[in-house]
Protein backbone atom coordinates (compact mmCIF):
# COMPACT_ATOMS: atom_id res chain seq x y z
CA UNK A 1 0.00 0.00 0.00
CA UNK A 2 1.35 3.56 -0.78
CA UNK A 3 -0.28 6.49 0.41
CA UNK A 4 -0.32 9.50 -2.15
CA UNK A 5 -0.75 13.07 -0.43
CA UNK A 6 -2.12 16.19 -2.63
CA UNK A 7 -0.60 19.30 0.10
CA UNK A 8 -0.36 22.78 -0.08
CA UNK A 9 2.07 25.12 1.95
CA UNK A 10 0.80 26.61 5.29
CA UNK A 11 -1.73 23.47 5.72
CA UNK A 12 -1.78 21.60 9.46
CA UNK A 13 -3.84 18.61 8.10
CA UNK A 14 -1.08 18.03 5.24
CA UNK A 15 1.68 18.39 7.61
CA UNK A 16 -0.24 15.87 10.26
CA UNK A 17 -0.93 13.38 7.36
CA UNK A 18 2.87 13.15 6.58
CA UNK A 19 3.41 12.74 10.09
CA UNK A 20 1.14 9.99 10.68
CA UNK A 21 2.71 8.44 7.83
CA UNK A 22 5.96 8.14 8.89
CA UNK A 23 5.08 7.04 12.83
CA UNK A 24 3.12 4.14 10.91
CA UNK A 25 5.96 3.84 8.39
CA UNK A 26 3.71 3.97 6.01
CA UNK A 27 5.28 4.06 2.54
CA UNK A 28 4.03 8.07 1.17
CA UNK A 29 4.65 10.79 -1.62
CA UNK A 30 3.83 14.18 -0.94
CA UNK A 31 3.27 16.32 -3.47
CA UNK A 32 2.92 20.05 -2.88
CA UNK A 33 0.41 22.65 -4.62
CA UNK A 34 2.66 25.05 -6.91
CA UNK A 35 5.36 22.68 -7.42
CA UNK A 36 4.67 19.27 -7.90
CA UNK A 37 1.17 19.97 -9.22
CA UNK A 38 -1.57 22.58 -10.13
CA UNK A 39 -5.25 23.32 -8.96
CA UNK A 40 -6.67 22.25 -12.29
CA UNK A 41 -5.29 18.72 -12.33
CA UNK A 42 -7.19 18.08 -9.19
CA UNK A 43 -10.73 17.06 -9.79
CA UNK A 44 -13.74 20.52 -9.25
CA UNK A 45 -14.83 18.99 -6.08
CA UNK A 46 -12.26 19.17 -4.42
CA UNK A 47 -13.11 21.76 -0.92
CA UNK A 48 -10.20 21.19 1.46
CA UNK A 49 -6.74 19.93 1.74
CA UNK A 50 -5.43 17.09 2.02
CA UNK A 51 -6.40 15.36 -0.69
CA UNK A 52 -5.33 11.66 -0.04
CA UNK A 53 -5.51 8.63 -2.06
CA UNK A 54 -4.58 4.97 -1.52
CA UNK A 55 -2.20 2.65 -4.20
CA UNK A 56 -2.75 -0.63 -3.63
CA UNK A 57 -2.29 -3.74 -6.32
CA UNK A 58 -2.46 -0.98 -9.05
CA UNK A 59 -5.85 0.40 -7.99
CA UNK A 60 -5.80 3.85 -7.05
CA UNK A 61 -8.79 5.63 -5.02
CA UNK A 62 -9.32 8.70 -2.58
CA UNK A 63 -9.80 8.23 0.87
CA UNK A 64 -10.47 11.78 1.65
CA UNK A 65 -8.78 14.03 3.89
CA UNK A 66 -6.07 13.55 6.89
CA UNK A 67 -9.35 12.05 8.97
CA UNK A 68 -9.82 9.29 7.04
CA UNK A 69 -6.12 8.68 6.76
CA UNK A 70 -6.24 8.35 10.78
CA UNK A 71 -8.91 5.77 10.91
CA UNK A 72 -7.56 3.90 8.32
CA UNK A 73 -3.67 3.75 9.33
Amino acid sequence: MKVIIYGKLGCNDCQKAKLLCDMRSLDYQYLQLGGDYSLDELPSNVKSMPLIYIKEHGDLRVIGGYEELRKLA
